[in-house]
């Protein structure tokens, strides 16, 4: 019974772990949210001569996914620094993005800056200036926060007449739902705060389960060798019942006197 509970412990783990942490999971964008932002920097750079790009650092202490958000009007994934031969003038979302353990005492944190070669180009206060901090990166909605932060650049650089403005143009076709921002990051706040009391409750569930099982069948054993050994008594008392009767009307044996 201890053997196939400890296995039954592990394989539940297992799975919360499984379902916790996703392999391919990115830190902060979705693939389609990495795409969509990139296009727009790509529309951007033709129009103003200025290669655009994002590079969010992300360490996550609690087991969520950790590494590096990239990407650039060269396309997700893709370093300004790897079209240095084109790109005369660069603007870059630079940060650092920290999620801290469940049994820590410091909090989440998050700092930005805008490195940028253009002369009078944004800056990290000019982010601010229109509602956009840092620090809420580490939010639920910290993908809408990087989004917003790094579509404003192009439109500081030509507020500051550093470069034209980029041209809108309406869109006659509706986004489909999955196209926009998730609104989430990879993995939710409530699942990192709250996956040793989700591995402790799956775990008692699972123990639960397993020692009724076992109680049930045990007790059905029970009640089955009781009755088997019922049905045998009976049997046998017929037996030798009828036995005693065969000899009490059996005729008696011929007298060898006679």
């Amino acid at each position: 019974m201890t053997t196939c509970l400890a296995r039954v412990v592990v394989i539940g783990v297992t799975l919360l772990a499984v379902l916790a942490h996703p392999a391919a999971a990115a830190p902060l964008l979705e693939d389609g949210d990495a795409a969509e932002l990139a296009q727009s920097l790509a529309d951007a750079s033709d129009e103003q001569d200025i290669c655009y790009g994002w590079q969010i650092d992300v360490q996550d202490d609690s087991g969520g996914p950790s590494g590096q958000e990239i990407g650039s009007n060269l396309g997700p994934g893709r370093l300004v620094s790897a079209a240095a031969g084109s790109c005369k003038r660069t603007v870059v979302l630079e940060g650092v993005v920290s999620y801290t353990c469940d049994s820590c005492e410091s909090e989440d944190s998050a700092s930005v800056r805008v490195r940028s070669s253009v002369p009078g180009g944004p800056t990290f206060e000019d982010l601010e200036d229109l509602g956009l901090k840092g620090g809420d990166l580490t939010k639920d909605t910290g993908d809408v926060v990087l989004i917003n932060m790094v579509g404003a650049l192009p439109l500081i650089v030509a507020s500051k007449g550093a470069a034209t403005p980029v041209p809108v143009e309406p869109s006659t076709v509706v986004p489909a739902a999955s196209d926009g921002p998730t609104n989430r990051p990879s993995t939710p706040d409530w699942l990192r705060d709250s996956w040793l009391a989700l591995s402790a409750l799956l775990i008692l569930v699972a123990g639960g389960a397993f020692w009724l099982f076992r109680l049930f069948n045990d007790d059905r054993r029970r009640r089955r060798a009781a009755a088997r050994a019922a049905d045998l008594r009976n049997s046998g008392g017929g037996i030798t019942k009828s036995l005693a009767a065969r000899e009490a009307t059996a005729d008696p044996p011929p007298d060898p006197a006679a």
